[in-house]
C-alpha cells in the first residue's frame, strides 16, 4: 500500500522457473573477492557484469572502477549477498503485486539470466518488461539514457 510504482532491475525471484547464477561465474567472482585482491575483484566484477560490447568502450573499466570504489561493499557482505540468492524465493507472493511494475533486464546478464526477468514478469499482473538488447548485469551504466528513460516513464504512468 506504501509503494505507488516499482521498477526491478537485473532481479531473481527464485523459485520454480529461475535461473540461479552459473556456478562457473559466481565461483570465478567469489574467488576473486575472496582473494583480498581489490584490482582483481573489480576487474572480474567489471567482466561479468558488463556485456562484451560495453567492456570495449572508451573509459568503461575506468568508470565501472570508479564507480565500484565509490559505492565499495565489504567483502563478507559480497559473498553473504550470494548465498543468500541462492536460496530466496519470492515467486509466490509476486502475484500480490498491484503498483504498476516495471522491470528491465539486460539480454547478456551473466550474473542474472535474463529468463528471470520474463519468470518475473509473468508473475506480476500487468508488469511491463523492458529487455535492453547487447546489455549486460550492470546496464543502467552501458545504456544510462535509455534506463532512464524507462525509470522515468515508470514513475509518470501511474
Amino acid at each position: 500500500g506504501r509503494v505507488e510504482t516499482l521498477v526491478l532491475g537485473c532481479t531473481y525471484a527464485g523459485g520454480p522457473g529461475s535461473a540461479i547464477t552459473d556456478r562457473v561465474i559466481i565461483g570465478r567472482y567469489l574467488d576473486a573477492v575472496r582473494s583480498g585482491d581489490v584490482e582483481l575483484a573489480v576487474r572480474t566484477g567489471f567482466e561479468l557484469n558488463m556485456a562484451p560490447a560495453a567492456r570495449e568502450r572508451d573509459r568503461a573499466y575506468r568508470t565501472y572502477r570508479t564507480l565500484a570504489f565509490a559505492a565499495a561493499a565489504p567483502r563478507e557482505v559480497i559473498v553473504e549477498q550470494a548465498r543468500a540468492t541462492a536460496t530466496h524465493d519470492t515467486s509466490a507472493r509476486l502475484g500480490r503485486i498491484t503498483a504498476p511494475t516495471t522491470i528491465i533486464h539486460g539480454d547478456q546478464d551473466l550474473m542474472l539470466d535474463v529468463s528471470n526477468a520474463h519468470q518475473i514478469a509473468g508473475l506480476i499482473p500487468h508488469a511491463r518488461l523492458e529487455i535492453l538488447a547487447g546489455a549486460g548485469h550492470v546496464f543502467w551504466m552501458e545504456e544510462p539514457e535509455r534506463s532512464a528513460q524507462l525509470v522515468v516513464e515508470a514513475v509518470r504512468t501511474p
